[in-house]
């Protein structure tokens, strides 16, 4: 007879708990390993929702200030930060009964030689503003003079229409307007400066922290511009050359890196817009006589009784070449009365009586009838002037008007 065993073994008990044992430490590793991919795939998520909308805002801009592609021209540039200015928009709530003339106060002065400030209004019945006729006043206009530049609006103003005013800035007579993006290594931190304020950007970042911003720049044939051997900012020289921009921004959360870059064309600087303002002792690089299709003096301003603009043209290997544009008031109206060209300097080939409204400027390319002595390459014409080396400068050399700019365009 037999009697049944109502327990288990130490064997047995010893296999169950390896088998629990097992199959637990299985369970553990793939719960592990899920809440590894689940931190992976959440850091990485914050990641990807924080900086490339900061990456966006610092080139395109917001609802409050513009962005890098806006620039108007650049001021500084290094690895960790940009300076540059961008167009001035104002509003204003226009009254007819108190402001007759239509004359608007601007808040910042107006850079002479740049376009005149564009006007532009919204009616209260549309959704969009479109363009009205503008006149520029300066400040010091009146006596006793004004203390603001002004703009003026030829067209009427209906009733309760809003008006903006949009116009570059002069930066050096109030540098406020200059808008400076800069990485400060120290803090992780990224500022934006801009018409006396200064904000820290991406604040609410989702537990996201920066490693480092960097910025490279390059030029119109997209040639990476670099600083000199042991200096942390371009030169003046080297800023004139900048066309676009990369912007990259690291940052983390937890284990998980990641760097995201934007290229940027900058639409609004000199070779691609209004052109390159002029003062006295301006030098720029401009594209040689068979690469060029554009090259004209324009947005002339501030024209007294017998002034000057003198400015000369200047290759590594060629004689300079040199333009003296006389102007005057003519019935109290700017006009460009004539011009000498020299070539080299201190020989006159060419004087030319022209008696022209200064709106439409002075075209380098076409205005010597025989293509002889302008600046391009013309076909079939035997050119007396031709600069074909890669390295050309224009320079202003006498600058008797309030303001002009050149118009490149290769």
């Amino acid at each position: 007879m037999k009697i049944a065993k109502n327990g288990v073994t130490l064997v047995e008990l010893l296999i169950a708990i390896t088998l629990t044992t097992i199959v637990g430490g299985a369970i553990g590793m793939i719960f592990n390993a899920a809440m590894e991919t689940w931190r992976f795939g959440d850091e990485m998520a914050s990641i990807e929702a924080m900086i490339p909308a900061l990456v966006n805002q610092i080139s395109e801009g917001d609802y409050v200030s513009p962005g890098i592609v806006d620039a108007l021209v650049v001021t500084e540039a290094s690895a960790h930060s940009i300076g540059f200015v961008p167009l001035i928009m104002e509003y204003f709530e226009p009254d007819r009964f108190r402001n007759e003339e239509q004359t608007f106060p601007l808040s910042y002065p107006y850079l002479k030689g740049s376009p005149v400030p564009k006007g532009q209004i919204r009616a209260e019945d549309s959704d969009s503003f479109r363009n009205i006729r503008t006149a520029f006043l300066p400040g010091d206009a009146k006596d006793p003079p004004e203390e603001h530049d002004r703009v003026q609006i030829l067209d009427e103003l209906p009733d309760g229409a809003q008006l903006r005013v949009i116009y570059r800035p002069d930066h050096l007579k109030n540098p406020l307007t200059i808008m400076r993006i800069h990485w400060d290594d120290a803090k992780g931190e990224i500022t934006r400066d801009y018409l006396g304020s200064s904000e820290v950007l991406g604040k609410n970042s989702f537990g996201v922290s920066f490693m480092d911003t960097r910025f490279q720049y390059f030029s119109n044939v997209n040639l990476e511009i670099q600083p000199l051997a042991g200096e942390e900012f371009l030169e003046d020289e080297q800023r004139q050359q900048i066309t676009a921009a990369k912007v990259l921004i690291s940052g983390k959360k937890g284990a998980t890196k990641k760097t995201i870059m934007q290229f940027m064309n900058m639409r609004n600087l000199g070779w691609a817009a209004s052109g390159i303002v002029l003062t006295e002792g301006t030098e720029v690089v401009i594209p040689n006589s068979r690469a060029i299709r554009s090259l004209a003096i324009v947005n002339i301003t501030g024209v007294k009784e017998k002034s000057m603009l003198t400015f000369e043209i200047e290759s590594s290997t060629g004689q300079p070449w040199l333009a003296r544009l006389k102007f005057d008031l003519i019935e109290e109206q700017p006009a460009l009365i004539d011009y000498v060209i020299e070539y080299p300097v201190g020989k006159n080939v060419l004087t030319r009586p022209v008696f022209s409204p200064v709106a439409k400027g002075f075209d380098l390319l076409t205005f010597d009838e025989t293509g002889r002595y302008d600046y391009d390459d013309d076909p079939a014409m035997d050119d007396v002037v031709t600069f074909d080396d890669e390295t050309v400068t224009f320079r202003v050399t006498e600058m008797g008007i309030g303001g002009a700019a050149l118009y490149v365009r290769p």
